[in-house]
């Protein structure tokens, strides 16, 4: 309410956000800043909310057929453990929240026997909708960056790739 008394006020034509913690609400308030003649660049709620589950972009990534790591539910830790076993990839496991950014969270699993513990523990404290949690396959690289520009009818304008030099310090990337 706040964003669009403003926005009203100052006669603002366009609004976009680089802070991804704020997308969401962007997103969500786009039709009634369109109303204000305010244009929200950002993608719609739908697309925001894909890219911000970890779990559901894993699943929309291999829908398409781009290449992610292999990702897992905590309810799913027998079949993880199974790919393992099976030599698909191995130890460690990265854990991760399903929602959330800027590398907070995240802790590596290096076994068997402290994965499984991990998921009782992370079911305890989780309700069976939330599912906060996610476990993927460990990938050792570099990290990378893709910055997409798209012009108003949604057609890309420039991408700007950036790779990521400095390990995230306080959840910042450099």
């Amino acid at each position: 309410p706040q964003l669009l008394r403003l926005c009203e006020r100052e006669g603002v034509d366009a609004i976009l956000t680089i802070n991804d913690l704020e997308l969401p609400h962007l997103a969500t308030a786009r039709a009634q800043l369109a109303q204000l003649g305010t244009r929200a660049i950002v993608s719609s709620p739908e697309v925001v909310e894909t890219c911000f589950d970890k779990y559901a972009t894993a699943q929309f990534l291999e829908s398409t057929g781009f290449a992610c790591p292999k990702t897992y539910m905590p309810s799913e830790v027998t079949a993880l453990l199974k790919e393992i076993q099976s030599g698909t990839f191995g130890f460690p496991v990265i854990a991760k929240p399903r929602r959330g950014s800027r590398s907070q969270g995240i802790y590596l699993v290096h076994d068997a026997t402290s994965l499984e513990k991990d998921a009782v523990r992370v079911g305890e404290v989780e309700s069976v909708d939330s599912n906060r949690t996610i476990y993927q396959e460990f990938v050792e690289s570099d990290q990378y960056s893709l910055h997409i520009f798209n012009d108003f009818s949604g057609r890309p304008v420039s991408v700007v790739g950036m790779v990521n030099l400095v390990p995230p310090v306080n959840g910042e990337s450099f």
